[in-house]
């Protein structure tokens, strides 16, 4: 009984070592947008968001996000991406020590979800619900958004798109330069 008595006060002296020290609330106040030039933009329900083909192959979103509150040196991020007209639905985890503080919280310039495994047809011209977990320390918030994922690009290098030309329900996967898919 003494033991349990023991790891019970113990429990409550040593607190929670995350817990902000200026005493203030735990709840962040999370923004999913993009940055351009620098500058954070807000993402408002319906808006364009373009399908990147970064440099090694993988096909992603290029988000931002702003989060108002106490922060420590990492932000714990948790998204889910489901795009209901396909069926694709998406989980990444990921910690982030890059962003920048602010004098309310921090802003992420870049955020990236991935699309690897999923085609293009799969994402391009459709609504997509973002949602996004904060966590940083013991502070946690949260946002969603529905936006609709673009493609902007007509052409692809036909040497990192090894699925081009593939057309999946009538849109094409990949447009390449000269080729009709």
């Amino acid at each position: 009984m003494r033991l349990v008595t023991f790891l019970v006060l113990l429990t409550f002296a040593c607190g929670d070592d995350d817990a902000p020290t200026d005493g203030g609330s735990c709840a962040l106040d999370v923004t999913l947008g993009q940055s351009r030039g620098g500058v954070f933009e807000p993402l408002a329900e319906g808006d364009p968001v373009e399908l990147v083909l970064g440099f090694q192959g993988f096909r992603m979103l290029d988000l931002a996000l702003a989060s108002e509150g106490t922060h420590g040196d990492e932000l714990e991020l948790s998204t889910v991406v489901f795009v209901e007209s396909s069926g694709v639905e998406l989980s990444q985890r990921t910690r982030e020590r890059g962003f920048r503080r602010t004098d309310s919280g921090v802003v992420l310039d870049e955020y990236l979800v991935f699309f690897n495994d999923e085609p293009a047809s799969a994402l391009v011209g459709r609504e997509a619900e973002i949602e996004l977990v904060v966590r940083s320390g013991a502070c946690v918030g949260g946002t969603s958004v529905r936006v609709t994922v673009r493609d902007d690009d007509p052409c692809v290098d036909t040497t990192i798109v090894v699925d081009a030309g593939e057309v999946d329900a009538g849109l094409a996967d990949a447009a390449v330069c000269g080729v009709t898919p």
